[in-house]
Order: C-alpha cells, then structure tokens, then sequence
C-alpha cells in the first residue's frame, strides 16, 4: 500500500474520532480500534464517503491476547505501521485516593498504563519495517470533565495590585468575628464515579471492506 498506514485507539469518538477523519484527509489509511462497533460503522460511512480508506478494529483494550492477535493479522496484511496514535483511556474516579474502589482503580491501570505497554510491544516491530515510524500518545476528556477546585471559603483576599494607597487592615468591629471550621477549612475535590462495564474479550475482525 501506497498510504501511510496509522493505528489510532480510541476511534470512535472525541479526540480520536477527530484525528482519524484528519488522518485520513490527510491521505493516510486509518486502522481504527474502539470497543463500539456501530461507532466504527458510522465512522467508515463518513471516511469511505470523502475517499478515505479505514481498516475497523472493534476490540477492547482490556482484551490481554487480542494486541498480539492484532499485530499478527497487520503484519500479514499490510506488512508493516507508520504511524499510532494512542487516545484511548478512561479517566478512573475523581477524588481522594482512599474514595476509589479496587475495580476502578485496577481499570483505570490496566486501560491507561498496561494495555499501552501491550500496544506498543505489539505494534513495535510493524513500525521498525517503515522507513519514517511516528508514534504519538495523548490523554482526553479530563479538561472536560474535572470541575476547578472550590476556593475556601475563609481564604484571605489578595490586596489589589497597584492601588495608590497601601492595603489597611480592618477596623475591628465589637463584634467577634466568626471563625472558620475545619470543614470549611478543608479543600475537597468533587468527582464523579461511574458505573464500569464488566471486562469483555472481542475478536479482531474486519467490518466492511
């Protein structure tokens, strides 16, 4: 094949969705992995549409055997990988450590950190055989969904800058001010924590030609 040749994980939307139109735009032939079947589907439809060519990978990240499956089946038909772009991951539960449960915590491990170390041994000697290999791994979704700490609720406030005349403290009033508790004093971080689907195992398989 005359097409660079691009894995991208995570296809079948956001950032990874974006990046396989783009690639293919571009003139490369995308192999695109992502668990949803029917997100992939559609995905090709809007590729094969503009003149794009996209080899469908439904196949979870947690399925240990399918990478080597994966690398088998790319070398046998294409040879060789130019380029990857590692994008899937799961963002895990937001919070104090000791909040995240095992399932969540083991998940969010074996998505992000192993199943890319299985991707990468995997796809390492496909893209030794191309002449210009380019490997590029992201992160996404955090930005969006991690809401900015809370300020504290006693914290001082800053003087202004550059006021013409120095900051004064208060006047002290007859009144006792009232003193901050240690639950208003405690910074806590509000996350959110999803229900996981269970790990699935699927085959590597070719959708549409």
């Amino acid at each position: 094949m005359d097409k660079r040749i691009t894995l991208v994980t995570g296809a079948s939307r956001g950032i990874g969705r974006a990046s396989a139109l783009a690639l293919s735009a571009a003139g490369h032939h995308v192999i695109a992995m992502a668990r949803s079947k029917l997100a992939l589907e559609k995905l090709d439809d809007e590729i094969t549409a503009a003149g794009g060519s996209v080899t469908l990978i439904p196949m979870d990240l947690k399925d240990k055997a399918g990478f080597e499956t994966v690398g088998n089946v790319l070398a046998g038909r294409y040879g060789r990988l130019d380029g990857l772009l590692g994008n899937a991951g799961v963002l895990g539960t937001l919070g104090p450590i000791q909040s995240v449960g095992p399932r969540s915590f083991e998940e969010t491990i074996e998505v992000n950190l192993t199943a890319n170390w299985r991707l990468i041994r995997a796809m390492a000697p496909l893209m030794q055989r191309s002449e210009t290999p380019r490997a590029v791994f992201i992160t996404s979704g955090s930005t969006c969904l991690t809401p900015a700490p809370p300020e504290p609720a006693c914290a001082p406030k800053p003087c202004p800058a550059r006021t013409q005349t120095p900051c004064r403290p208060p006047k002290k009033s007859s009144q006792s001010s009232p003193r901050c508790s240690k639950q208003q004093k405690r910074e806590t971080a509000n996350g959110s924590s999803g229900k996981t689907s269970a790990p699935t195992i699927s085959r590597l398989m070719k959708v549409r030609r």
